[in-house]
C-alpha cells in the first residue's frame, strides 16, 4: 500500500499573505520555550546568546494578530481547530489527526480551507 505524502509546509501562492498573518497571530500566542524564569530574569541572555543570528526575533503587530483572532474565532469549530493547531499547536501530525479525528489529507485540506475562508472574508 502506497501512502501519498502531504507537505503541511506547502501554502499556496494566493494564501501567503493570509499564511504570514496567521504566523503573526501564533507569534503573539506562543512565548518563547524554557522562558520559565523568574519576571527579573526574563529577558536575560548571555552575551554569546545575544549575539547569535539565529536568535533574532521577528516582532509581532499585536494589532492584526487581534484581527486575526476574532476572524479565526468564527470559523467552523474543524477549521478553526486545524488552525490553531496548525499556527499555535505545533505539534505533531499524527497528533493533529487525532485532535480533529481525520485523516492527514483531510487534515491538510482543513488548514487550506481556513486560510480561503479568512482571505474570502476580508479578515
Amino acid at each position: 500500500m502506497k501512502r501519498d505524502y502531504i507537505d503541511f509546509h506547502e501554502v499556496p501562492e494566493r494564501q501567503q499573505g493570509m499564511h504570514e498573518r496567521l504566523e503573526n497571530w501564533a507569534r503573539t500566542l506562543n512565548s518563547p520555550p524554557g522562558n520559565h524564569a523568574g519576571p527579573v530574569f526574563r529577558l536575560y541572555q548571555s552575551t554569546e546568546e545575544f549575539t547569535r543570528h539565529e536568535n533574532v526575533r521577528v516582532p509581532a503587530n499585536a494589532q492584526d494578530a487581534r484581527k486575526i483572532a476574532a476572524g479565526v474565532a468564527l470559523l467552523p469549530e474543524r477549521h478553526r481547530k486545524a488552525t490553531q493547531w496548525h499556527y499555535v499547536m505545533r505539534t505533531s501530525v499524527m497528533a493533529g489527526r487525532r485532535y480533529l479525528a481525520c485523516t492527514g489529507a483531510e487534515l491538510a485540506a482543513l488548514v487550506v480551507d481556513s486560510r480561503d475562508m479568512l482571505r474570502n472574508r476580508g479578515v
